[in-house]
């Protein structure tokens, strides 16, 4: 997860500035799931780990999704 550029896209009071931090913050996430296909591809983690790490993932993509949508929905 990119804590960083969703802190900066938070504090940023036009709305096409938050949209572009919250969307490199969703660019860094989809690198993480793909490292977490490649890892349990390798074997790294068991399926276990996998699922628990994904799930989080996917949560986390979620509400990233939303605050985007939101962002543009007010931007309008």
């Amino acid at each position: 997860m990119d804590y960083p550029n969703i802190a900066e896209g938070f504090s940023r009071l036009s709305y096409q500035d938050k949209i572009r931090f919250y969307s490199m913050a969703h660019g860094s996430l989809t690198e993480l799931q793909n490292q977490l296909l490649i890892s349990r591809d390798v074997r790294y983690l068991d399926g276990r780990q996998f699922d628990s790490l994904w799930g989080r993932s996917v949560t986390a993509q979620k509400l990233l999704n939303g605050l985007i949508r939101s962002s543009r929905i007010r931007s309008k």
